[in-house]
C-alpha cells in the first residue's frame, strides 16, 4: 500500500460504522488489493486514538473501533484534498494526451470523475493495474522484435474478447429496450 494512504482508508472506513481492525483491514483490502499489514495497522489505530479521531471499546475479546465527530471531520478535510487532487490529476491527463496524441486520455478523465461521484465499480482495477504493471515493465526492459509481437498478439486477441463482452452487453440491452 502506497505511503500515507492507510490514515484517510482507515478513517473512510469507519464512516460505514464501527469496526474490528480486522474488518478494517478487510475493508481496505476490498478497496485497494491489498491487505495493510497488521504492524501498520494497529500503531495507527492507536495514533488515531490518541489524537481522538476514534475511539476504542473492548466488546468480549474483540475491540470495536468507532470514529468520533473530530474524526468525521478530519475525513471531510481528507475528501476535500483528494477532490482537489483529482481535478490536478485530470488536468495532467488532458495535457498529456493532447501533447503525445493519447486517444485513452478522456476516458481515464471519464473514470476519475465516476471514481470521484462513487458511481463506478472498482472492483477489478487491482487486476487492470497489475495488467498495466507488468505490460510496462516488459515494455521498458527493451523486448526483442519476436518478444513485442507475441505481446501485440496477445493484446488485440484480449480487445477482440473485450469487445464481444460489450456487444453482448450491447444486445442485452437492445433486447430489454423492444
Amino acid at each position: 500500500m502506497m505511503r500515507g494512504y492507510l490514515k484517510p482508508m482507515t478513517l473512510r472506513a469507519l464512516q460505514d460504522g464501527c469496526m474490528t481492525g480486522y474488518a478494517i483491514a478487510s475493508y481496505i483490502e476490498d478497496k485497494t488489493g491489498k491487505r495493510p499489514s497488521y504492524g501498520s495497522l494497529y500503531p495507527l489505530i492507536e495514533h488515531l486514538e490518541q489524537d481522538k479521531l476514534i475511539t476504542i471499546k473492548e466488546d468480549k475479546k474483540k475491540k470495536i473501533i468507532c470514529i468520533t465527530s473530530k474524526g468525521k471531520g478530519e475525513a471531510k478535510k481528507i475528501e476535500k484534498t483528494k477532490e482537489k487532487l483529482v481535478e490536478k490529476i485530470q488536468e495532467g491527463i488532458q495535457i498529456f494526451s493532447t501533447m503525445y496524441g493519447m486517444k485513452s486520455g478522456d476516458m481515464h478523465i471519464e473514470l476519475l470523475k465516476r471514481m470521484k461521484e462513487g458511481t463506478f465499480e472498482i472492483g477489478i482495477m487491482p487486476e487492470i493495474d497489475e495488467f498495466k504493471r507488468i505490460l510496462l515493465e516488459v515494455l521498458l526492459n527493451n523486448p526483442n522484435p519476436k518478444q513485442i509481437q507475441e505481446i501485440r498478439k496477445l493484446v488485440l486477441e484480449n480487445i477482440k474478447k473485450i469487445k464481444q463482452i460489450e456487444k453482448l452487453r450491447d444486445n442485452q440491452k437492445n433486447k430489454r429496450k423492444k
